[in-house]
C-alpha cells in the first residue's frame, strides 16, 4: 500500500513499513549479484539499482492477526489501513485503522472490525461504506478447466441486511485497490492473478461491481 512516502507491505505477521525519503543508488557489477548490503566499498541488492530502507513495522499487540492483503481507503474519514485476513474458513478478519494524513501512520488503535461470512479472501478494499471481496478458487487439477477454479469477486454495501453481491473473479484472485479520487479519475478497481501462466494486474470499472 502506498501512502504518501510511506510504502506498507503485508508479511503474513506483520506490516513492514519503507520510506520514499530513504532510497539509494546500489552497485549492480557482478560482485553484487548475489549480495546484499555493503561488501568492500560498494553497497549491494542482489543486483539491482536501488535500496529502499525499511523504517518501521506493525505487529499486534493483542489478540494474533494476520496480515494477508492490505489496502488503502480515502474515501472513509479519516483515511483508512484496511487489513484483511486469509483463511480457508468463514470467519476471517477484516479490520480498519484509523491513517494521519499528516504522519502517514495509523493514528491511533480505534478501528472498525468484522468477520467475513465467506473463505478464501485475498484481497479486500472499501470506500468508506462500499467494500469489496476477492476470493481465490483453487489450482487447476486433473479432468479441471480453468472454468472451474476462477475466483469470486464480491460487493457489500455496508449495511447487516443488505445482500451480497457475486461476480466471476480471476483464476488466482489475488489482492485488490481502488484508484480514482476525483471526477477526472477513473473509477476502478485493480486486482491480480497469481498462478504460473495465467498471472496479470486486471482493472474494472468499480461502478460495475457494486
Amino acid at each position: 500500500m502506498w501512502y504518501g512516502d510511506m510504502l506498507y507491505v503485508a508479511c503474513t505477521d506483520r506490516i513492514k513499513l519503507f520510506s520514499f525519503k530513504h532510497i539509494f543508488s546500489a552497485d549492480t557489477s557482478a560482485d553484487c549479484a548475489a549480495r546484499i548490503g555493503k561488501y568492500g566499498a560498494k553497497y549491494c541488492a542482489s543486483g539491482y539499482a536501488y535500496i529502499m530502507l525499511q523504517v518501521g513495522q506493525i505487529v499486534a499487540s493483542g489478540p494474533a492477526m494476520t496480515f494477508s492483503t492490505i489496502s488503502l481507503d480515502r474515501e472513509a474519514t479519516p483515511d483508512k489501513l484496511v487489513i484483511g485476513e486469509y483463511s480457508t474458513s468463514p470467519g476471517a478478519g477484516l479490520w480498519r485503522f484509523n491513517l494521519d494524513s499528516s504522519t502517514r501512520l495509523p493514528s491511533s488503535y480505534y478501528y472498525d472490525a468484522w468477520s467475513m461470512p465467506f473463505s478464501s479472501v485475498q484481497g479486500v478494499t472499501t470506500r468508506d461504506t462500499k467494500f469489496w471481496f476477492h476470493s481465490s478458487g483453487g489450482v487447476i487439477t486433473s479432468g479441471e478447466t480453468i472454468q472451474d477454479n476462477y475466483g469470486k469477486l464480491r460487493f457489500w454495501n455496508g449495511q447487516a441486511t443488505s445482500a451480497v453481491k457475486v461476480w466471476t473473479g480471476a483464476y488466482g484472485a489475488e489482492s485488490l485497490s481502488y484508484f480514482g479520487d476525483d471526477s477526472s479519475s477513473p473509477d476502478t478497481l485493480f486486482t491480480l492473478s497469481e498462478h504460473p501462466g495465467y498471472r496479470g494486474v486486471i482493472a474494472i470499472q468499480a461502478a460495475d461491481f457494486d
